[in-house]
């Protein structure tokens, strides 16, 4: 099997003692999938375990990609490992292996099924003590950030749908009170997305170099004008809320040539200054993105990078899969559920060989 211009068989073609030893390798795992076919006929449905076989080898491979030095690979071999790891779980749960009634050939299953994917890591040289703690470590991390995105979408979807309330509710009208705490919020998140949208952009570094100082200066100058704008409206913020304390704002407001205005310009600009907020920070994120991505990753490991780049990979994947999960029914939504905690009982695997390896049960 050829990725990245390595065998991945090619470190274990040859035993310690020097001896080929791809034919010992070709046997057992002719014998593996006898005992699958086996099991699979006993139960009714021959091919039920050897059609597995496709999930362990892309998870074995995913492993020894891991321990490879460069940025592609590792990434490839994160995207091969757990979303292989979670089918074969779910579908291992799902083929009823583990309410077969006779417990012996739920055993003689199991085990066949530890064989078949000892053999294919034995092709990949991926079962040793080093590339198994390599794949907990960099899998966990991949893990671990795959669920701060997921954390981090639903709070953009909840903060999304609430602010799109809050903003069509100002549109249709509202009270004067919630016009003006309204308005100078929107202006005060516009001037702050703004703002920091404009810190963002490298506009000086894109500009010609003898146009630079004339450019440094209108470039403070906007920054210092979006600062102050957004430290007005916030302040009248504060200071609406004094006043509904008081009572001095709702009596300010209820006069029809102050409060009436405010209403209506609520109702024409809250759409405009929320999707010139939206858009700000949207451009600012993407900026961001940019320069880390055309100055390198100096200051991050390989790992680091990789891990975050198989994290967005898994969120982006999980998020284009929710019609097909609906589709299903009950068993999608379930499955859907336990796709963030399917990877813990892949992980307690990993533990459970280290822990044999670190007991002398496994040879290293």
């Amino acid at each position: 099997m050829a990725i990245g211009g390595t065998r991945l068989d090619d470190p274990s073609a040859v035993g310690d003692e020097g001896r080929p030893r791809g034919a010992s390798l070709t046997v057992v795992a002719v014998v593996v999938v006898a005992v699958l076919a086996a099991t699979g006929f006993l139960v009714g449905d021959p091919l039920m375990f050897t059609s597995f076989a496709l999930f362990i080898g892309l998870a074995s491979a995913g492993m020894a990609l891991l321990s490879r030095d460069r940025l592609q690979p590792r990434v490839l071999g994160h995207m091969l490992f757990l979303p292989s790891t979670i089918l074969l779980a779910a579908l291992v749960g799902a083929s009823g292996l583990l309410a077969l009634r006779n417990p012996g050939l739920a055993a003689l299953a199991v085990g066949a099924l530890v064989a078949m994917f000892g053999v294919a890591a034995g092709w990949n040289d991926a079962f040793d003590r080093p590339t198994v703690t390599t794949t907990l470590v960099q899998s966990g991390l991949s893990y671990a950030f795959f669920l701060v995105w997921l954390v981090v979408l639903i709070l953009v979807v909840g903060v999304g749908f609430l602010g799109r309330g809050v903003v069509l509710s100002l549109t249709r009208g509202s009270g004067p009170v919630a016009a003006f705490f309204g308005l100078f919020s929107l202006l005060g998140l516009a001037g702050l997305c703004l703002y920091v949208a404009v810190r963002a952009v490298p506009a000086i570094e894109l500009t010609p170099v003898r146009r630079r100082p004339a450019a440094t200066v209108r470039y403070e100058r906007l920054r210092s004008v979006l600062l102050w704008m957004t430290a007005a409206a916030w302040g009248a913020v504060v200071v609406g809320v004094l006043g509904v304390i008081s009572g001095v704002l709702q009596t300010v407001l209820s006069l029809p040539f102050v409060g009436g205005p405010i209403v209506v310009l609520t109702q024409l600009t809250a759409i405009p200054l929320a999707a010139v907020a939206g858009l700000a920070l949207l451009g600012a994120v993407l900026a961001w993105v940019t320069r880390r991505a055309t100055a390198g990753f100096d200051s991050l490991s390989t790992q680091t990078v990789a891990a975050g780049t198989a994290a967005v990979c898994y969120s982006f994947v999980l998020l284009v899969s929710i019609p097909t999960f609906l589709r299903l029914g009950y068993v999608g939504v379930t499955f859907f559920v336990l796709v963030p905690v399917l990877p813990l009982l892949v992980y307690t695997a990993l533990v459970v060989v280290l822990l044999g390896f670190h007991l002398g049960i496994l040879p290293g």
